[in-house]
């Protein structure tokens, strides 16, 4: 285990992705856990790392076999390539079975997918590893676009060699704790074969964030990270021991956040949680930054955490949308630098947040004389700051709103608030009641 550096870069972690986002990324195979051993040499964190058995089944939810490619590819009769594993992992679908036969034009045009927005690319088909009625059951491939024209013969050659075993999925989970028990929890995806803004650019946020916490030994909260498998994972990950939440306040899930159109935060799905007071402050302190409905946009492990049966109030960030999305041309050509570190202001400003967020009480019977302590604005020349100081004085820190609400109801950024506050606080106006 290497010493946690004292500075962990976005050149760095660019340089993790180039390592890894070619790996047999799906739900049980052995690259996994040279992903795992990665993370922990880049950001000197140590994983616990959860292991599923094949056959294992948590709450429905049943670990598959462990499925290592090891060569697969598509010829003509006259013995040549027309694309192969080797040239990109998403030629043949994950948890495809194994194959080797002469197959008519009609059958394998009928287990190609393409896309045709982007023709010179291969495109994911994630069904065959995410459909229990698939797995192992049938076989996929994907073909650029404008290679399929191509395909003229009547009959093709098609080898899929795969090592189907028993193995262990894994589910990695990195604490940095706090003074209280009480958690918050980040969950990314380490799937998606050769793929990188979806899925592992969420993975290298959180290993940033993550990082960033561990040089912080004043922490109120303690931070959980956890990275699994789309969907199978965290469902497994919860089902196995429902305890590993019984602490947990709040989560967010994100991925696509390397490059895109337009930055989104989505709901909890009931919308009037802390975590959803974190998101609409995130909003109001970052110009670019819009809320989402719960149900939009692209939906991940934030359904499982936050379902009716688990019940984890979770947001998703995410920027969205990317041409490049599902395809082998989301590669690391794309990524911009200044996205990712935009990712993590949002979620150290949330975090930065909730370790600042309190409950405070006046301690006199009568409002405070405010141009005494130089915490008044005149309603001539001030007017926006004299009625926000106006209402924060005299109508919303009632010792049950805590800085966080007043900031929404007064429609101000929560560091006004907490500023204003603290001012109170040094000259002895206010005390802390609840944090």
């Amino acid at each position: 285990m290497s010493s946690i550096p004292e500075k962990l870069s976005i050149a760095t972690l660019k340089k993790f992705i180039e390592n890894n986002y070619l790996k047999n990324r799906t739900i049980v195979s052995s690259d996994i856990s040279t992903i795992f051993d990665d993370i922990e040499t880049t950001t000197g964190l140590t994983i616990l790392r959860h292991k599923f058995r094949t056959g294992e089944d948590h709450g429905t939810w049943i670990v598959p076999k462990q499925w290592d490619i090891k060569s697969a590819w598509l010829k003509d009769l006259n013995g040549v390539v027309i694309a192969s594993y080797d040239e990109h992992p998403l030629f043949v679908s994950p948890y495809s079975c194994p194959i080797h036969k002469k197959v008519k034009k009609e059958e394998l045009l009928q287990h190609i997918v393409s896309a045709p927005q982007q023709p010179d690319a291969f495109a994911f088909n994630w069904r065959y590893a995410s459909d229990a009625r698939l797995q192992l059951k049938d076989w996929g491939l994907s073909i650029p676009h404008e290679r399929l024209k191509g395909l003229t013969d009547d009959e093709y050659e098609l080898f899929i060699d795969v090592d189907v075993s028993d193995g262990d999925m894994l589910v990695g989970e990195i604490v940095i704790p706090g003074r209280r028990k009480d958690t918050m929890v980040f969950v990314a995806n380490y799937c998606h074969p050769g793929q990188v803004n979806d899925s592992f650019s969420g993975l290298v946020l959180f290993m940033k964030v993550m990082h960033e916490l561990s040089q912080n030994s004043n922490l109120e909260y303690t931070y959980k990270f956890i990275f699994c498998q789309e969907t199978i994972g965290s469902a497994i990950y919860v089902a196995s021991d429902p305890t590993r939440l019984n602490d947990v306040i709040g989560a967010m899930f994100s991925e696509m956040v390397a490059w895109g159109e337009k930055w989104f935060i989505k709901s909890t799905r009931t919308g009037d949680t802390l975590m959803d007071g974190l998101a609409r402050e995130c909003t109001r302190s970052f110009d670019d930054l819009s809320q989402s409905e719960f149900f939009s946009l692209i939906g991940n492990d934030e359904y499982i955490l936050n379902s009716v049966q688990t019940g984890i109030p979770t947001l998703s960030l995410q920027k969205y949308p990317f041409d490049e999305y599902h395809t082998s041309n989301d590669n690391p050509s794309h990524i911009r630098d200044e996205d990712i570190q935009r990712a993590v202001d949002i979620t150290m400003h949330m975090v930065d947040v909730l370790e600042k967020n309190a409950v405070y009480k006046f301690v006199h019977r009568v409002p405070f004389w405010m141009t005494r302590y130089n915490l008044y604005s005149d309603d001539v020349y001030q007017p926006d700051d004299f009625l926000k100081q106006l209402k924060i004085v005299y109508q919303y820190l009632d010792g049950k709103n805590s800085i966080l609400d007043i900031a929404e109801k007064i429609d101000a950024p929560f560091d006004y608030v907490y500023r204003y506050v603290l001012v109170m606080l040094s000259e002895g106006l206010v005390k802390k009641i609840a944090s």
